[in-house]
């Protein structure tokens, strides 16, 4: 913390607290020499004895022992000077530098070749693109990385398409007749079981040929995975949502038949039922399956030679997947295999961050992956409607200025609605579709962007020099405004502690609080004249600070602001 940093005190843990409360802006413990010393001796000698090193600091103005607690009353000018920082464009401002000189690899997004994008790829693409801004955020060089399924159950589709290739000229949108001939092959396997048997023979010999690379079904593998990532496009388009690397599991195919027969040959693998399997612990649920009977890969093949190039290619300090809480048994395995194997070092962590469903807020059930896909990409156009509705009011913007301000509140709002709790929990929507835009409004990012993009108003209407912080008078400040500013300074730590949990309700809670507490001084506490003259020159100080703090903080939630609102 910024302003934190003049006490200097080595090891401590501190706390911004209301000094209205407490006759204090900060609470200081040290929670190292409290274990080591225990209760006892820490209050009755280690806080009296710190307390002496703290007479001589020209930033405090008093501090006394609180049991085991330093409570310590700062300076005015010191605490209203720490928004130089805020507003210092050089300073960083929001970020750490805690995971300097560590390189962390987020896995998400991840959809299926021939499918739709569901509701659990939606949540992992908004969860993982934040939590990668959150981690560069803490000093992490993070490499974001769409780990595409592109080759298991190709032999189904190949299938497929030699039944039914005389229909592809009925789809304008390919992806649209991917999706019916993956619906083909799952309504055999549900409903006839000799067929099924049949086409599995079929499917299975097709794949093999794929994995050879044969000419005639790589050039159509080639082909149908390429209708799939203009669909997917589309949604990252709409999201703004860039990549560093969009790899398919094709990729890691040659490799990973490769590991396997190499694990196999120094007998970290062995054949079990004529599959390929790997033991990495003493429990009989610590195995893993790396190859099939027919000597095919499957997903864990490619996932662990995608492991390896990882930690070749990038030298992570932490590899973390952002994928639904249904794969959680899975990644544990993957994990404690990839770990035995060696192809991680000891000191990488490897995260499974995990998100609950999208249910229905009527049944609470998970929505299907259609329900999910179409419900949730629907969503954004009636958002965007939604919002450009509200903005016909204002008569003085042009349409264009208007569309591009509904864009960015409806989008923010949808972002902000997904990471607002613990991303754990479920996150519902209402199957009457307007009722659910009405709660992406009311969820809180509108509020937020609101705030911010009033804040900037206020500051741009503002005619004259900008007032300069070390000249202008505090006379007048109030706790109140001391409060702001002090909460203004939490916005560093809350990300880290973000960070540490892999958590972007961390700040998107945080950004809330800050817009509430701004929102009730802007009431209570005039700014500006009519006119456009400041009637307190540290009052626009601070509005400009909370502008840029809402910025920042909404930024690593990947959410812009718009020029007005």
């Amino acid at each position: 913390m910024k302003l934190a940093s003049g006490i200097a005190l080595k090891g401590a843990e501190i706390k911004y607290i209301d000094r209205s409360s407490f006759g204090a802006d900060v609470a200081v413990t040290f929670p190292l020499l409290l274990q080591e010393k225990g209760s006892a001796e820490y209050i009755k000698t280690v806080v009296p004895e710190i307390l002496k090193t703290l007479s001589s600091n020209s930033i405090i103005k008093k501090a006394e022992q609180k049991g085991i607690y330093l409570n310590i009353l700062l300076e005015d000018k010191y605490i209203f000077s720490s928004v130089s920082s805020i507003l210092d464009p050089e300073s960083k401002f929001g970020t750490t530098t805690k995971n300097s000189g560590k390189t962390a690899v987020v896995d998400y997004s991840s959809p299926n070749v021939a499918k739709h994008l569901h509701a659990g790829h939606i949540r992992s693409t908004i969860i993982g693109h934040v939590l990668s801004n959150i981690y560069a955020a803490t000093g992490f060089e993070v490499h974001r990385v769409n780990h595409i399924n592109d080759w298991g159950g190709f032999g189904f589709l190949l299938a497929m398409y030699d039944r039914y290739s005389e229909k592809e000229t009925e789809y304008e949108n390919k992806n649209d007749f991917l999706f019916f001939l993956y619906g083909q092959y799952r309504a055999i396997e549900e409903a006839e079981k000799e067929e099924w048997e049949q086409l599995k023979v079929e499917a299975g010999e097709l794949f093999r040929k794929l994995e050879r690379g044969e000419d005639r079904e790589k050039v159509l593998w080639q082909k149908m995975v390429s209708w799939s990532l203009l669909e997917f496009q589309k949604f990252y388009d709409k999201l703004g949502i860039v990549f560093d690397a969009v790899t398919g599991e094709s990729a890691y195919v040659k490799e990973g038949a490769e590991l396997v027969n190499q694990w196999l040959m120094e007998g970290r693998a062995v054949i079990e039922n004529g599959a390929a399997i790997v033991r990495f612990g003493s429990d009989e649920k610590d195995v893993l399956v790396v190859r099939r009977s027919d000597e095919s890969t499957i997903y864990s093949t490619r996932d662990l030679a995608a492991i390896k190039f990882r930690m070749e290619a990038f030298n992570p300090t932490r590899i973390a997947y952002e994928v639904g809480q249904e794969q959680g048994d899975y990644f544990r395995r993957l994990f404690g295999t990839a770990r035995f194997l060696r192809l991680v070092e000891k000191e990488t962590e490897l995260l499974h961050v995990y998100h609950g469903f999208y249910v229905n807020a009527e049944s609470k059930k998970k929505l299907s992956s259609r329900e999910g896909a179409e419900g949730v990409t629907r969503l954004f156009d009636l958002s965007e409607k939604y919002f450009l509705e509200k903005y016909d009011r204002h008569e003085d913007m042009d349409l264009k200025s208007r569309k591009e301000a509904a864009r960015l509140v409806a989008l923010g709002s949808i972002i902000y609605h997904d990471i607002k709790k613990d991303r754990k929990l479920p996150v519902e929507l209402s199957a009457d579709i307007s009722k659910t835009i009405e709660e992406f409004e009311m969820s809180g990012g509108a509020y937020i962007i609101y705030t911010a993009a009033r804040a900037r108003s206020i500051v741009r209407k503002f005619e004259g020099e900008f007032p300069k912080i070390d000249e202008v008078s505090l006379d007048g400040l109030s706790n109140q405004e001391l409060n702001l500013i002090k909460k203004m300074n939490e916005l560093p730590k809350t990300v880290d502690r973000a960070e540490q949990f892999s958590e972007p309700s961390v700040v998107a809670e945080y950004l809330l609080r800050l817009a509430q507490d701004y929102n009730s001084y802007y009431e209570s506490t005039p700014i500006l004249e009519k006119d456009g003259r400041v009637k307190s020159p540290h009052s626009l100080i601070i509005t400009a600070a909370i502008a840029r703090t809402l910025e920042v903080g909404l930024s690593i939630c990947h959410i812009k602001i718009p020029d007005r609102v």
